[in-house]
């Protein structure tokens, strides 16, 4: 039998934006299906890296912010916010916007990240056929019927309110709601939990090229590699901790409410929701109506991205459809 040819390992980029981040593309393929230039220019390069260190005395990183921050800047620049000259990209002042909107609430930043990665994909949007799931929102102007998992919309029936619900409540399920160390209480959503597991998944994805690029620090020798405290930084690194559907779901749920209970006095609306019907649905959250604000805050600071984002970046329908939502949402926050 022939002996199987080793499978090459992907490419990290294929558009290196920087010598470090060559010298690991080039180090990622697998040793035995390296062609001969290939194991030319890693020597070459390796030797360079050596004798450019030993000339300038150059120190590896050592203490726990250097590191930490070295790290995140790299992740950034193969994410392609920066470019080879450290000046930021048409995505990276999406990013830079968006979180100098959240005036300093450092613990919604990495939710601004994600964000603006699945406004990257695509896929932070208001479209009700995402999922063929149970539990998008319902309440609106007009009548719709609603048939096993399809929606059947007549003439008669407005999807706006329920579009633009929908986009508010994604960017909600970035944040989390508190909620007593007990099994969650409230209402459930096949949709939002669906939307929920894509969320995930690209923090994940985050997570695991954060973790890279410090590996790749301590294995090119750029990082001490004896220091004491690799669990201090590891558990410092951003995306650890994965995010839930709850917060989304909340922020539906009141929204659904605001919509279906709606009169002439859109003040007493509110109050009327929010003193007895929102508490009504969440009574295990620790501060269903505080962390209902932070969702609209961060919903704030992604809008602030997106209203900023060149037309490559973000089409000009698509800013259109956020513009119109943050008016919609004015009157019912």
């Amino acid at each position: 039998m022939s002996r199987r040819r080793p499978l090459r390992r992907p490419y990290l980029s294929t558009k290196p934006t920087g010598p470090w981040v060559r010298r690991y593309c080039l180090c990622k393929i697998s040793p035995s299906s390296r062609s001969r230039s290939q194991r030319r220019t890693i020597t070459r390069y390796a030797t360079y890296i050596s004798r450019d260190r030993l000339a300038n005395k150059i120190q590896p990183l050592s203490t726990t912010d250097e590191i930490l921050y070295n790290s995140i800047w790299r992740f950034l620049a193969l994410r392609e916010y920066v470019d080879a000259d450290h000046k930021l990209t048409a995505w990276g002042k999406v990013l830079v916007t968006a979180v100098a909107a959240l005036k300093g609430k450092s613990d919604l930043e990495e939710a601004v990240v994600i964000a603006v990665e699945l406004l990257r994909l695509n896929i932070l949007n208001s479209d009700l056929n995402m999922f063929e799931y149970r539990g998008a929102p319902m309440r609106g102007d007009g009548e719709c019927l609603v048939l096993g998992l399809f929606y059947i919309q007549s003439d008669k029936c407005t999807v706006t309110d329920r579009q633009f619900n929908l986009l508010i409540s994604r960017v909600a399920g970035l944040g989390h709601l508190r909620h007593n160390p007990i099994g969650f209480t409230g209402p459930l959503s096949q949709h939002l939990l669906g939307y929920g597991s894509i969320i995930n998944l690209v923090r994940q994805t985050l997570r695991d090229l954060v973790e890279v690029t410090t590996t790749h620090m301590f294995m090119g020798a750029f990082a001490k590699r004896n220091v004491p405290n690799l669990s201090e930084i590891a558990l410092k690194l951003p995306f650890l901790l994965s995010t839930n559907c709850a917060l989304s779901i909340a922020v539906k749920t009141y929204l659904d409410e605001i919509v279906n209970n709606e009169d002439s006095d859109i003040a007493k609306t509110k109050e009327r929701v929010r003193d007895g019907g929102i508490n009504k649905y969440f009574p295990q959250s620790v501060d269903v109506l505080g962390d209902l604000g932070t969702g609209f805050e961060l919903w704030d600071a992604v809008l602030e991205g997106v209203k900023n984002a060149g037309s490559g970046s973000i089409k000009e329908s698509e800013k259109k459809v956020w513009a119109e939502a943050s008016e919609w949402l004015k009157g019912k926050r």
